[in-house]
């Protein structure tokens, strides 16, 4: 099967910034992590339905470049039928030319994304299913075509089909099963299938060594997205094994692990095990120190999460989520004015979010609200 020769580049998979706030979380509490996002240590951003598509540039010559600016245009005046005749024109006049097939499929990805954006699903898919004739990761922007249609079920099918012709390309398309299903739930049945699929890849041994670690956290991914956290604790540890991991993977993969076993298992010492040896690494992560003295506060220590919480602090005052902690931490040990002074110093950045927060802080802030009202 022929195809274009950037189609082996991972795709770019949507990673949120590790240092994010923990105060602003969907009751879900694994409904936000993606990778290796902080469970525990991130603030809801609004959703990018940008999905993963192979490395196409934007930086596309002219004339096409000028082609694809009128296209949009056509778009944006809500005119599909014009819009999808000039997104003709530029593929009929990139053939003419004989331009080389990246060409072609850079062009049928822009083109086929920007339709596909404005919901102009069936235009979209004619240069959808160009790209997708070329399989690999190129199937990706027909299987999101299909799905956003309503052909949810046949747009994972899609992807997993491509599976199972190209197993070299199996962690690009976890990655993009798991962006789709931001964007979209499949059937229980279509979901069985995929849940049989990532049984299969966590035990396969014919994964490209290069690639273990992206598969590892693109299951994760996945059984985020499934709620079920039993299933990540063995991929985490197996995570922590790797010596490929960047800098932020190092601190970010123990802190989600500690969270799974403080919240999952109820093994708090163990995550503090976690958290103290990779503080070991970074004494001044401040999502670390933030987590640390979360766990102390749950399992009925607050005086010793106050030391914690307070140097977290005095590295950052910036981040509410340590401050509402320390609050609640002075609030349990009976230090009424310093939890009222703390608490009220956030309480204006919290109290417009406070219906948005993860269920253990919406109770913390209402416990703190309801003892220290406002002036």
């Amino acid at each position: 099967m022929g195809g274009c020769s950037n189609k082996n580049e991972a795709p770019p998979v949507e990673q949120e910034h590790p240092s994010g706030e923990c105060i602003i979380l969907k009751d879900q509490k694994f409904d936000q992590a993606c990778d290796w996002t902080p469970i525990t240590l991130v603030m809801e951003h609004p959703q990018n339905n940008t999905p993963p598509l192979p490395e196409y540039s934007s930086q596309i010559p002219q004339p096409y470049g000028q082609m694809c600016f009128h296209v949009q245009e056509a778009i944006t005046n809500g005119d599909e039928a014009e819009a999808d005749r000039l997104a003709q024109e530029c593929i009929t006049l990139a053939e003419a030319q004989d331009e080389h097939l990246d060409m072609i499929c850079n062009l049928n990805a822009i083109l086929g994304r920007m339709l596909l954006e404005a919901e102009m699903y069936d235009s979209a898919r004619r240069y959808a299913t160009e790209l997708a004739k070329h399989g690999g990761s190129g199937v990706y922007l027909l299987a999101r075509c299909m799905a956003l249609s309503g052909d949810v079920d046949g747009g994972f099918m899609l992807i997993l089909d491509e599976i199972d012709r190209s197993p070299l390309f199996t962690t690009i398309l976890l990655q993009a099963t798991g962006m789709l299903l931001r964007q979209v739930k499949p059937s229980e049945t279509m979901f069985e299938k995929i849940d049989s699929l990532m049984n299969r890849v966590e035990i396969d041994e014919s994964i490209d060594p290069k690639m273990i670690t992206k598969t590892i956290g693109a299951l994760i991914n996945y059984w985020t997205i499934r709620d079920n956290p039993e299933r990540l604790i063995p991929l985490y540890e197996k995570a922590l094994t790797r010596d490929d991991l960047d800098y932020t993977q190092s601190l970010v993969i123990p802190s989600n692990l500690a969270w799974l076993y403080s919240e999952v298992l109820g093994q708090h010492q163990k995550a503090l095990e976690i958290i103290d040896h990779a503080l070991s690494r970074d004494k001044e992560n401040i999502d670390l120190l933030n987590l640390r003295g979360f766990i102390l506060i749950n399992t009925g220590n607050p005086s010793d999460a106050i030391p914690t919480l307070i140097y977290a602090v005095e590295l950052s005052n910036q981040h509410p989520s340590v401050r509402i902690n320390l609050a609640y931490a002075w609030h349990l040990a009976g230090q009424t004015d310093r939890a009222s002074h703390e608490f009220n110093a956030v309480r204006s950045q919290l109290s417009p979010h406070a219906h948005k927060m993860h269920k253990e802080y919406k109770a913390i802030y209402d416990t703190l609200a309801a003892a220290y009202p406002s002036m």
